[in-house]
């Protein structure tokens, strides 16, 4: 029976370890080598056509991510603003993917498994840090003593955004009255504990999401570039 290639379908010789025409790594199965010598577990095995490139071990994604996703969630926590956690997450999703397909021994991924492999990595990341700064939070109000600080700073960030927002709709021509009735009610409203409690959830899930996509982009990238696979070089 002609062998031909698991993606193209292209005719391949008997000795063919990829295919000549899109590169793809061909499956093979040898009885003799199916073990280890070392008496340790055989990698594990996909089914023709597929060798794990849109299939996904989860133990093995799970224990991947799990240990790049616990420091990237304690570098979040760094001194260096959001936009620096962005990076530390995409990073760690990317290192996931890598060692995820070093453990499995596949011999590529698609970009959907790593980006899945990074959905992974920023959930656990990001809620880890997340919770970490909120437990940082309460401690710092009720344990230390500290509310009285954060309300201020709260307040001042509170009345600098309300000056603003009075002086764009002084600029759009609505008037006085109507504007100083309208900030009136808008400040009484986020004085409210309600109001600030839901600010301070809101925030942590939109830097939740951000840390979540960076790190499905990381993994897709890292699928992409560190595991596919390059057409082999023709000796000629």
């Amino acid at each position: 029976m002609e062998a031909t290639c698991q993606r193209c379908h292209e005719s391949l010789r008997e000795d063919d370890r990829y295919c000549p025409s899109c590169g793809l790594p061909q499956l093979t199965f040898s009885p003799e080598s199916a073990t280890p010598a070392t008496g340790g577990e055989p990698p594990p095995f996909y089914p023709p056509g597929s060798q794990g490139v849109h299939n996904i071990v989860w133990r093995d994604a799970m224990k991947a991510s799990l240990l790049l996703a616990i420091p990237a969630g304690l570098m979040c926590l760094a001194p260096g603003g959001s936009l620096l956690s962005l990076f530390w997450m995409a990073g760690a999703a990317v290192w996931a993917v890598s060692l995820y397909s070093k453990r499995t021994h596949v011999a590529w991924i698609s970009s959907g498994v790593g980006a899945r492999i990074g959905l992974i990595t920023g959930l656990i990341g990001s809620w880890l840090a997340i919770c970490i700064h909120a437990v940082g939070l309460w401690m710092v109000r009720f344990q230390f003593h500290e509310g009285g600080q954060i309300d201020s700073l709260w307040n001042s960030q509170i009345q600098n955004w309300l000056q603003l927002e009075q002086r764009l709709l002084l600029q759009s021509g609505e008037s006085s009255a109507d504007v100083t009735s309208y900030i009136h009610m808008l400040s009484g409203f986020i004085s409210t504990p309600e109001a600030r409690a839901g600010s301070i959830v809101g925030g942590y899930a939109l830097i939740a999401a951000f840390l979540v996509l960076m790190a499905m982009a990381g993994g897709a990238l890292g699928a992409r570039f560190l595991t596919q696979p390059r057409r082999p070089r023709s000796i000629s």
